[in-house]
This record gives C-alpha cells, structure tokens and sequence, in this order.
C-alpha cells in the first residue's frame, strides 16, 4: 500500500496536493493518462513501472529512509510526467490533473530541489530509469 508522501517545507503549496495515496491526484493523474490514446504505448510502460516504483518499498533509497525514501519517489514521477508533457503535451497532463495547484511548475521545482537533495548517484540512477528517451 502508497504512504503519504509529503514535499518538504517550501517547495509549494498543500502537501495533500503531493500525496501519493492510491486515491490522491498524482496517482489519479497517472491512472488517467494509462487510459488515454494520446499517450504512446512506451510512455505508458513508463507510466506503469513508475506507479510500481512508488508502489514498491524496495527501491533506489528504500522507503523507511526519512525523507529521501519518499523525495526519491517523487522526482521519479517529476521525471515521467516531465517526458510526457514533452511527448504528449501539457494540455494532456492539464487535462487529467484534479488538483487545486497547477501542477507543470510543481513537476519542474521538485526535479530541481530533488537534484540538489539527492546523492548524486540517485539522481543517476532514477534518471537512466525514467528520464531521457
């Protein structure tokens, strides 16, 4: 089962905007864009094996490690939804968000602080998994 996964103070607005519960807007958002023929069949296999990774407690930093466990999630899922605003458009993701945030600023801020917060070796790691084409 999906934690709470919450951003560290001030890197945006409510953190319920960021919960990555399976019923939350991240996972609703990724749901939604598995279903939608606008999305390529690669960047859905992209999209399900994030919903694994985050699903998993076992990955590049584990999620029992306070903080990075979780802001490592996040920057993989930053990372897909940043190649499908590429590939697919961001009207797409705009379209399928239910948040009350806008959520395209939010995608690259969290890319940018988990670069900084990350060892550099994850930062590697989760990029050559969800990254560049």
């Amino acid at each position: 089962m999906l934690v709470a996964r919450a951003l560290p103070a001030g890197l945006g607005a409510s953190s319920k905007m960021y919960t990555l519960f399976p019923d939350g807007p991240l996972v609703l958002l990724l749901y939604r864009l598995l279903r939608d023929a606008r999305v390529s069949r690669a960047d859905k296999i992209l999209v399900g094996a994030v919903l694994v990774y985050v699903a998993s407690p076992i990955d590049i930093i584990p999620d029992f490690v306070p903080l990075a466990g979780q802001v490592d999630d996040l920057f993989a899922v930053a990372l897909v939804l940043m190649r499908l605003i590429s590939d697919s458009g961001e009207s797409v993701i705009r379209e399928h968000w239910t948040g009350s945030e806008d959520l395209v600023p939010w995608i690259y801020k969290v890319a940018g602080f988990s670069k900084v917060f990350l060892p550099d070796r994850v930062v590697r790691a989760v990029s050559d998994r969800f990254g560049a084409h």
